[in-house]
């Protein structure tokens, strides 16, 4: 067999990839590798069985982006459970009253009060929280919050917060602070003297607490945003080794403009000038780093007195391109390259059955479904599938029924609902999965593996509606304790492969696989056109592979056509028709092997090892130099799994294309052993 490989001239079997291109075994010219598109992510199975995301973009490169990450609590008693251990008295007197703290204040002045000692330290930055309520004193006062040394001397003042009126209600602030220099202590005041108050709730934690950010004069991290005021050649910087040298990065940040301006860097041996920020919104830039960078940043200019306004969510991640999917949803051992056309899951949450979009219902005898979020190891190997349980408590009729649905808003049309569930005990549930429409149940058995459930059904109205349940009448189990995870609901007569959601829908782009091979490649006089293909569905879409000059003048093609479950070829040679042949599948949605042999006067379809029909007259096509996962003109793209698509320079002889096309032969396996590839 080995010897019949080497007659081909271009030999592709699913083992390499790389940005844009799915490589060819034979040649091993690159260049003349296929050309792979597609402007999304999208999920595979990989070899390990689990379902995880392919392209189009890396991981995210920026730590605290979003400027919300806080440290542990750094107060010790806050909330006075423990009577007031821990803290102390500056020039006044401190009591446990009502679980709170109260201070009189009496024998000293409008900032004596009670200090917690070493919670903080003079060169970070802290979120502050406290609820006081001042119940006597000379006046209304105000919260405030001072920093001190260990035993409460030196103090300063930090901020004036909101008024407190005597006898007035507890006021809750939050502040963003950071102590004057080598204070340690944490204190509070209400600034009236002779005065009684009260503190309670109090929490110190510090912003950014890993110190992933550096902040230059003017810049400070306070609600979740990074602040600039008055930030005059100052920057926000966070270091970095992972912006390298002609890589691609999708960059992005919220801007709340005030005044002056700013940049967004990438900074290496010089800075990279990313974006000038003069105005307010969401800004995406895709940008090719010119050196490996050292750090990223947004500087304020020195325009009047500098930048003001804030930044959030930060995010820079690579642009990894389109990389084809070499899918083991069949197979461990075998994989196929899976090409699919554009799809949108309508769900919005795919994964989070706790939100309200999933409507919990239930009628009669029957309880409402109770979920559990994270509950179990989900088909993507992370603990993200959610519990489901359902009960029917013993109901007999429709009115009776325990059930999870979720209704959107589609086109009018095919649609097919699709989720992944299994038992979480050692019992199997017969359960009740309901079609687009919401009428039709179709009985399903849930087990202890997971399993994907689809339905499909035609829409007359615009609204569609996923459903699980169990119901008194549908022959159902009376409860079930169940893991669901991957609900999709897509406007196509099948279902394809999960997109994930999580808050709003989400679209698959569409994928195209063309151009592989060059005139060399090919000889026009002889040769042979293998695959071995499954169709996604067996719907009469057309799905076509073509060899061809570049365009249709001449060019033979294998398709899937509007007859069901049937495999055609036909041959064009100088615009004119010369060749073709059809065979019947089993199921074209199965794999097949298919091979049509092309020679003048001698062309010949092969199918799972056996002859299917022959054609003796024709010409061959001329100047062929291009394979096409695609028609010869790129429409009617072969949406569908392919194991291997091979081109041979002669034509093979009935012995050999009953080897090539046979049952018994692994083709996948086999060359790739020969070969002594690594599937990936």
């Amino acid at each position: 067999m080995a010897n019949l490989y080497d007659k081909a001239g271009l030999v592709n079997i699913p083992v390499g990839y790389q940005e844009g291109f799915l490589y060819n075994i034979k040649p091993e010219d690159n260049t003349l590798a296929f050309r792979f598109n597609r402007d999304s992510a999208a999920t595979r199975v990989n070899k390990e069985g689990l379902i995880e995301q392919v392209g189009y973009f890396g991981p995210e490169l920026v730590q605290n982006g979003n400027f919300s990450e806080l440290g542990s609590e750094l107060i010790t008693n806050g909330t006075f459970d423990n009577n007031i251990d821990n803290w102390a008295a500056k020039s006044s007197v401190i009591s446990w009253s009502n679980g709170k703290l109260s201070c009189d204040n009496s024998s000293g002045n409008n900032v004596a009060g009670p200090y917690q000692a070493n919670v903080w330290v003079d060169t970070e930055i802290y979120k502050v929280t406290v609820t006081m309520q001042l119940l006597s004193g000379d006046s209304d006062g105000n919260i405030m919050v001072l920093s001190s040394s260990p035993t409460g001397g030196s103090q300063s003042a930090l901020v004036t917060g909101n008024q407190l009126t005597i006898g007035g209600n507890a006021i809750t602030q939050t502040f963003y602070l950071t102590p004057s220099s080598s204070d340690v202590s944490i204190q509070f005041a209400c600034n009236s003297s002779n005065a009684v108050f009260t503190i309670d709730n109090v929490s110190v934690k510090q912003v950014d607490p890993n110190n992933y950010w550096t902040l230059g004069t003017g810049w400070s991290i306070e609600d979740g945003k990074a602040i600039a005021v008055n930030a005059s050649n100052q920057s926000l910087t966070q270091s970095t080794s992972s912006v390298l040298l002609n890589k691609k990065y999708r960059i992005s940040f919220d801007v709340e403009y005030i005044s002056g301006s700013a940049k967004f860097q990438l900074v290496g041996a010089a800075a990279q000038d990313v974006a000038t920020i003069t105005s307010s919104g969401t800004r995406v830039i895709e940008v090719v780093s010119n050196e490996n960078k050292t750090s990223y940043r947004v500087k304020g200019l020195t325009t009047g007195s500098g930048f003001n306004g804030s930044i959030d969510n930060i995010s820079i991640i690579e642009v990894l391109g389109d990389k084809p999917r070499i899918d083991y949803t069949d197979s461990l051992t075998s994989p196929s390259f899976l090409l699919e056309p554009q799809s949108t899951n309508l769900i919005p949450y795919s994964e989070d059955f706790s939100q309200s979009s999933w409507v919990k219902q239930s009628s009669g005898v029957g309880s409402p479904p109770v979920v559990t979020s994270n509950y179990s190891t989900s088909p993507s190997g992370t603990l993200s599938a959610d519990r489901v349980v359902f009960n029917i408590n013993g109901g007999t009729t429709s009115s009776d029924f325990s059930q999870l649905a979720e209704s959107v808003t589609s086109n009018i049309g095919d649609l097919t609902n699709s989720i992944f569930i299994k038992s979480n005990t050692a019992s199997n549930y017969n359960m009740s999965f309901v079609d687009p429409i919401g009428g039709t149940p179709t009985s399903i058995v849930v087990t202890s593996e997971w399993q994907r459930f689809n339905i499909t059904s035609t829409l007359t109205t615009t609204t569609s509606i996923l459903k699980l349940r169990l119901r008194g009448n549908e022959a159902t189990s009376d409860f079930a304790d169940v893991s669901v995870w991957g609900a999709q609901l897509e406007e196509l007569p099948y279902a394809t492969s999960y997109i994930p959601t999580a808050g709003s829908t989400a679209t698959r782009a569409q994928e195209t696989c063309n151009g592989a091979g060059n005139v060399s490649t090919f000889n026009s006089t002889e040769g042979v056109l293998y695959a071995e293909i499954a169709a996604l569905a067996n719907d009469g879409t057309s799905r076509r592979i073509s060899l061809s000059d570049g365009g249709s003048s001449d060019r033979l093609e294998i398709f899937y056509g509007t007859i069901a479950n049937r495999i055609d070829y036909h041959v064009y040679s100088g615009s004119s028709f010369q060749a073709s042949g059809f065979s019947l599948l089993s199921s074209a949605t199965d794999f097949n092997k298919i091979a049509v042999k092309y020679k003048e006067n001698d062309f010949a379809l092969w199918v799972n090892g056996t002859e299917a029909s022959t054609d003796t007259s024709g010409n061959t096509p001329i100047g062929l130099n291009k394979l096409q996962l695609q028609d010869a003109t790129g429409s009617n793209d072969f949406y569908g799994k392919t194991k291997g698509v091979y081109v041979f320079n002669e034509a093979l002889t009935d012995d050999e294309l009953q080897q090539l096309t046979g049952q018994e032969y692994n083709s996948f396996a086999a060359l790739a052993a020969a070969y002594n590839y690594t599937v990936i």
